[in-house]
């Protein structure tokens, strides 16, 4: 077989081609938030998943992604985070 090092080719045109401006829909959307722990060791925290649980290296203080929802106006995306004591459910 021989290696591939060229380019690889794109078709022009075709609807499978997002254009900023044009008409889009979603196929599939996993949640995903990366925030930083206010703590001072500012431990980044990735949550993939509603209901993701992540507890801070730093402090131990958990955080959890308890909602996550989208604006299709605006395109802005919203998401909430659970501080606290996680109470059951691992």
């Amino acid at each position: 077989m021989a290696e591939n090092t060229g380019p690889i080719p794109f078709p022009a045109g075709g609807p499978n081609i997002p254009i900023i401006g044009q008409p889009y829909h979603l196929k599939a959307v996993i949640p995903t938030v990366l925030a930083t722990c206010g703590c001072e060791s500012k431990e980044p925290l990735l949550l993939i998943g509603l209901g993701a649980r992540v507890t801070c290296r730093g402090c131990g203080r958990p955080f959890v992604l308890e909602s996550f929802a989208g604006d299709r106006a605006s395109d802005n995306v919203n998401a909430t985070l659970g501080v606290g004591v996680l109470k059951g459910g691992g």
